[in-house]
């Protein structure tokens, strides 16, 4: 009995979740409402609530979900190093990631109201940025900030013209683009 009482949840919890999603392909962000997005998941207002307090509970409960689907498409690589911040294995997945919930990643990033997105990522943060900084002998907290606030701001600039475009370029295009932009700076990093 717990057991499909527990599906069912996790049930209307994805069809919710799932419906604000798809909600945000035809509509801005501002005029979805919980009684469309109910409308959409075919649930009344109590299962809505049940579930969540308001629509910015929904909105972070989203956004945990998709933070955490994106690292574990990390996790499986464990071989980190100065090459893989800047290489394809860790670009490809993340731009794939970005092109397959571009409605997302576009609302992501309109409504992102701190920079850099360490909190949000410290997987990125812990086991990338840090060690890989240190390997550019940069070791000042302050100093690392203002590099990972750089490179992560012109990514994510990058991210969103790409997502203006509606990702009409692939993946892989992006993700040299991007290196590009890494290496030559990267070569400028003073040691």
């Amino acid at each position: 009995m717990q057991r499909s009482v527990n599906k069912r949840f996790l049930s209307s919890q994805d069809k919710i979740q799932q419906s604000i999603i798809e909600l945000l392909d035809s509509y801005d962000s501002d005029k979805i409402t919980i009684s469309l997005i109910c409308k959409k998941a075919n649930i009344n207002r109590s299962t809505f609530y049940s579930y969540y307090k308001s629509f910015e509970d929904l909105l972070q409960s989203l956004e945990a979900k998709m933070t955490k689907k994106l690292v574990a498409i990390y996790h499986q690589n464990t071989a980190f190093s100065r090459e893989f911040f800047h290489s394809n294995d860790f670009l490809i997945p993340f731009l794939v990631f970005v092109h397959q919930n571009q409605s997302f990643v576009r609302f992501y990033l309109e409504h992102q109201q701190k920079f850099p997105l360490d909190s949000s990522f410290p997987f990125i943060w812990n086991e990338v940025a840090l060690p890989y900084s240190k390997e550019l002998g940069i070791t000042s907290e302050d100093d690392l900030l203002y590099y990972y606030i750089y490179f992560q701001s012109g990514i994510f600039m990058i991210i969103k013209q790409w997502l203006q475009n509606s990702c009409k370029e692939s993946p892989e295009h992006m993700a040299q683009i991007i290196r590009n932009c890494l290496l030559k700076d990267l070569k400028d990093t003073p040691q």
